[in-house]
């Protein structure tokens, strides 16, 4: 049910011609922000180039025994004696052959509080 006073403000409003388009009147605002996303990237080439240069980039792809010492490389150990040039990949367990190993064996509670 449409009260008359609607249909009156209805059929004036069809009659106006004067639409209020978006202001255009814009500024960029995102500036700062490029300009902090181009320090970023500026100092992570930076970064990365100080890295390479005066850092090791093999250390990173190098396994390490448990000893911490590089496979595959010369001087390792403390002493920097120990050469590993021959032992050039990691040896790793087979770790389903040790679950298996583990489940076939039972835990008895009462043998493990008698001793």
């Amino acid at each position: 049910m449409v009260l008359e006073a609607d249909k009156k403000k209805a059929e004036a409003k069809e009659n106006e011609t004067d639409f209020k388009s978006i202001e255009m009147n814009r500024s960029c605002t995102d500036i700062a922000c490029c300009v902090i996303f181009l320090a970023f990237i500026a100092s992570m080439v930076g970064i990365t180039g100080y890295s390479i240069k005066n850092g090791n980039p093999m250390a990173m792809i190098t396994p390490f025994d448990s000893n911490g010492n590089r496979c595959g490389m010369p001087d390792q150990g403390a002493t920097k004696l120990v050469d590993f040039t021959d032992y050039k990949y990691k040896y790793m367990y087979n770790l389903q052959e040790i679950a298996e190993g583990a489940a076939s064996k039972t835990f008895d509670p009462k043998a493990a509080f008698e001793s």
